[in-house]
């Protein structure tokens, strides 16, 4: 029996131009045909997003993921499995990426993926949320932030990460503070307490385009988190 040709089986996989979807309960067809396609186009794709990727899986993933250079958004979220695939495609596509999300990541994933997202250079959004994160993984976040250049980082979004707590938080609030180009800065259910305010604030001056800020969910007043936004000179 032929193959099918390279056009029809890149149409059976559904999702626009450049993009790819995946899901742990993926027809193994469809995860060979997408191999193939990516092995003859790898350039073509520019989004991708994995979601429930677990151990059972961790074969299926196509490994010609991690040969596409040109990936410019990549959101991961629940994966267990194939991280050595998803961090080969991170560092192919380091000076492409512009957009990177982990959501309901744990420790062991977060250990293999971050290394990887410090090579990448001119990153605008980096999102972790409902991250299961040690206060471990939360310094070596915030020294990954210290060392790499996030000069070109407009978003900035930690969510549901309340293990982190203040210490964590103002590592990373001082990492951020070369951000002259922030514009959204989310720290909401991290533990803070009114201890990490002061880091906060003293950074504010350091992101004059700064639009939003969320600090919801912390230890702290309704009345603190409204007197930072108004010397953030946000709306309250």
């Amino acid at each position: 029996m032929e193959c099918a040709p390279l056009p029809s089986i890149a149409a059976a996989l559904k999702p626009p131009a450049g993009s790819l979807v995946l899901f742990d309960t993926d027809h193994p067809a469809k995860l060979r045909a997408t191999d193939v396609v990516l092995r003859h186009h790898p350039s073509d794709l520019h989004s991708v997003k994995i979601y429930y990727w677990t151990a059972p899986h961790a074969h299926q993933l196509p490994s010609s993921l991690g040969d596409c250079s040109d990936i410019k958004e990549l959101w991961v979220h629940e994966c267990e499995a194939g991280l050595e695939t998803i961090s080969s495609a991170i560092f192919c596509s380091a000076s492409k990426l512009r957009t990177i999300g982990f959501t309901a990541m744990r420790d062991p994933g977060m250990a293999v993926l971050l290394p990887a997202v410090f090579a990448c250079r001119h990153l605008h959004s980096l999102s972790l949320l409902y991250c299961y994160m040690s206060v471990e993984s939360g310094f070596s976040l915030a020294e990954m932030l210290s060392r790499m250049n996030v000069t070109s980082l407009s978003v900035f979004d930690l969510q549901r990460s309340a293990a982190l707590g203040d210490d964590v938080i103002t590592r990373i609030c001082d990492a951020l503070a070369r951000c002259s180009r922030l514009a959204c800065l989310r720290l909401v259910d991290c533990g803070l307490t009114e201890v990490a305010l002061g880091h906060i604030t003293a950074a504010l001056q350091h992101w004059p385009q700064l639009t939003e800020l969320d600090v919801s969910g912390n230890n702290f007043s309704n009345v603190t988190a409204r007197q930072l936004r108004r010397r953030a000179s946000l709306p309250l």
